[in-house]
């Protein structure tokens, strides 16, 4: 369920259309083209969380016309946006706060880099990558990870082939500003606060460049990473888990937090609560010469939710994480991501103990990670 804005309706038609398509090229209602054969062949599109059903426009629920009570000329003259509800349903897919593990959580971000991937190449940019448009397998056996909500995607580009290196669009980047500075404002100030994901948004977006390109999902990507690891303080026990699990993880809005979700440190917060200070916030953590301060943070952080045990661990993550974006500002790619995140699995494949809290068993009947 959500509400739509009503003069984004073209754009996700046609992300719609493009969808679409691909589900029946993949099922064999129409011919398959070359790209769409080889990224079957890749796999990437089990790690889309598409709507099972097409989305159902209630006209009736005009956020200005009937919520509001403006009549249809007022809502029109008096510039203000509007929003229709529309409802669709997903397959049942696990919140990234019931996550079983660290290393459950990355395997998890590696596939939703993949759908990520996967819907670029097949020309789309999503444009809202969130820790909640980020979704989780169900049962180990599954694909880890799963991206989500196509509410702000757009058209990009055109198809193309998956075994190339992805670039930025010719048409995306005949209007790229690359060189605008982190304080600078152009266009004006970022609305990322009307999907509130602002904490996640990519420094050059939010400082006013609306030319947004894959690279900056990919940044955001990053965030979702570091602010996971202020978020929590470890997994919930296997138990609450899988009581979770049992009732399909619906949450009774009345029930107190859950236990192991921690407010983030005052200089995140101002990442979702100041437009100002975010991006100057961000344009130090990016900046190789200018991070110690940030990186402090962090790695306090990181000890105070995880434990001083476990900080050496997460803080090579995130490290090795954020030395990609130093050596490649802001165009960092999808397999350069991944390979850093792969390599940290390689490294450490199983939990610290007292870390995992997977409720299910593997083949040779031990906790699955």
């Amino acid at each position: 369920m959500s509400w739509q804005e009503t003069d984004r309706k073209k754009d996700r038609d046609a992300v719609r259309d493009i969808l679409t398509k691909f589900r029946r090229q993949r099922d064999g209602e129409m011919v398959t083209t070359d790209v769409v054969r080889n990224i079957l062949e890749k796999g990437w599109d089990k790690h889309v969380l598409f709507p099972a059903t097409p989305p159902v426009k209630i006209e009736s629920h005009s956020a200005l016309t009937t919520i509001r009570a403006f009549t249809q000329g007022e809502a029109k003259a008096g510039g203000v946006e509007d929003r229709v509800l529309e409802v669709s349903w997903t397959p049942l897919k696990r919140p990234v706060q019931y996550f079983w593990s660290v290393q459950d959580f990355v395997k998890g971000l590696i596939g939703a880099l993949r759908g990520h991937q996967f819907l670029t190449h097949l020309g789309i940019l999503h444009r809202d990558v969130s820790e909640s448009n980020m979704v989780l397998a169900i049962f180990p056996s599954n694909p880890r990870g799963y991206i989500m909500d196509f509410d702000m995607a757009v058209t990009y580009g055109k198809e193309q082939h998956p075994d190339k290196q992805l670039c930025i669009p010719e048409d995306i980047l005949s209007s790229l500003d690359t060189m605008r500075g982190p304080t600078s404002s152009g266009r004006g100030p970022y609305r990322a606060a009307r999907t509130g994901t602002t904490p996640y948004t990519s420094l050059r977006v939010l400082s006013g460049s609306w030319d947004h390109s894959h690279f900056d999902d990919i940044e955001s990507f990053f965030y979702v990473l570091l602010l996971f690891f202020s978020s929590y303080r470890g997994p919930l026990p296997a138990h609450q888990l899988f009581e979770a699990h049992k009732r399909s993880f619906t949450v009774d809005p009345t029930a107190p937090r859950l236990p192991h979700i921690a407010p983030w440190p005052p200089r995140f917060q101002n990442w979702a609560e100041s437009a100002t200070e975010a991006p100057s916030s961000k344009h130090s953590l990016m900046t190789r010469d200018l991070c110690l301060s940030v990186m402090a943070t962090i790695r306090q952080a990181v000890s105070e939710r995880w434990g001083s045990e476990s900080e050496p661990v997460i803080m090579k993550l995130v490290e090795d994480s954020l030395k990609l974006f130093h050596d490649s500002p802001r165009q960092v790619h999808h397999e350069q991501f991944i390979q850093v995140l792969d390599q940290w699995l390689e490294q450490y494949p199983i939990p610290e103990e007292g870390q995992n809290s997977c409720p299910f068993k593997d083949a040779n009947g031990e906790q699955a990670v």
